[in-house]
């Protein structure tokens, strides 16, 4: 098991079919700017009108991944997860926030790895506001009360169309709510604490290699096992206070300073001259990448 090994998270319109199903009549409009065009479609193939039009159809490279019942979906409609063709399946590239809420999931075809990451097909961008009375709190114990998801589509020419957007707000409205997202954020606080945590000791000489990360890693989340899981679930303990105080010989790799070497400077420049102690502590509190 490699536990900290992290892979970083690294308006040309087009026409937008309204309303319709397979076999009934529909109308198509087309929003681009010079364009005045609607057609009612009565008693023509799908397919047959897609070829007809695959010009307004190819604005959107989503197009080219649905079967061709879904194409007659205003693009807004379009299920990016579940109405792909069968042999197809988007990647998804997420970015946190400090405080571990998504904040921003690309998604590609034909992702190979971050290197290689394919055809971009839509961003979603996601905020989140948290309760006005837990502004004393740390940010990762903060309760959410709503989230703003904003979904937008790459057109043919490769940009990102702003105008064809779809926005939707899930509001937080019960304890169950709160607290099953706040397990899901602070689980990201501490994947991309522990991935952090190794390359930046690795780097450092903390560690002497990726198994010795590794292990030292493992090692002491299974001392603080029980205070990781209750801070998981609450955002609150004493963890952060042990991880502070911690004196224990095993552990005296928490104070080693993250050098300013070149490589830091492109691995982890948010941690330079800081110890892996204090970025742990950070972490755990949200104020730090």
């Amino acid at each position: 098991m490699k536990l900290w090994k992290y892979n970083n998270y690294d308006n040309n319109i087009g026409g937008v079919p309204i309303g319709a199903s397979y076999k009934e009549p529909f109308v198509y409009s087309s929003t681009q700017p010079d364009v005045d065009y609607t057609e009612t479609i009565d008693n023509l193939e799908i397919d047959e009108f897609i070829e007809k039009n695959k010009d307004i159809f190819n604005s959107f490279k989503i197009y080219t991944l649905v079967s061709n019942d879904i194409k007659n979906k205003n693009i807004i409609d379009i299920n990016y997860k579940t109405e792909l063709k069968s042999n197809v399946k988007l990647h998804a590239v997420h970015r946190f926030t400090d405080d571990g809420f998504s904040s921003l999931s690309e998604f590609y075809n034909g992702y190979i790895d971050s290197n290689n990451k394919g055809e971009l097909i839509l961003i979603v961008e996601e905020t989140y506001d948290t309760h006005p009375n837990d502004s004393l709190l740390n940010p990762t114990a903060r309760r959410v009360i709503s989230r703003t998801k904003t979904r937008k589509w790459v057109n043919g020419d490769g940009d990102i169309d702003t105008l064809n957007v779809k926005v939707t707000t899930k509001l937080y409205d019960t304890m169950n709510k709160r607290n099953d997202e706040g397990v899901r954020r602070r689980n990201n606080i501490i994947n991309i604490l522990v991935g952090h945590t190794g390359m930046g000791g690795v780097l450092s000489g903390a560690f002497s290699d990726e198994t010795d990360a590794n292990n030292k890693l493992i090692s002491i989340m299974e001392y603080y096992a029980d205070l990781i899981s209750s801070w998981i679930k609450t955002g609150q303990g004493t963890l952060i206070e042990n991880m502070i105080d911690d004196s224990i010989l095993e552990h005296n790799w928490l104070d080693t300073v993250v050098p300013d070497t070149m490589q830091t400077q492109m691995m982890t420049p948010f941690m330079i001259g800081i110890t892996l102690r204090d970025y742990i502590v950070d972490k755990l509190k949200g104020i730090i990448e």
